[in-house]
């Protein structure tokens, strides 16, 4: 999306926003794949056996 940064403000551009949220509301298919792939990020990076990992990642690396 475009963004328009004038004195460390970020603008975005609300109609541009609204085009593409038309599109994502008009196309079930595009909608299906990006949830299969929001998904796929959380299972992949945010269930709590992989923060558990990360956490422990970070102790031992500190412990070191």
């Amino acid at each position: 999306m475009p963004k328009k940064i004038k004195n460390q403000l970020v603008f975005s551009d609300a109609k541009f926003a609204a085009v593409l949220l038309d599109q994502l509301l008009g196309d079930a298919t595009l909608r299906k794949k990006m949830g299969a792939s929001g998904h796929d990020y959380w299972k992949n990076n945010f269930t709590w056996e992989k923060i558990v990992l990360k956490y422990e990642s970070l102790y031992l690396n500190q412990s070191a």
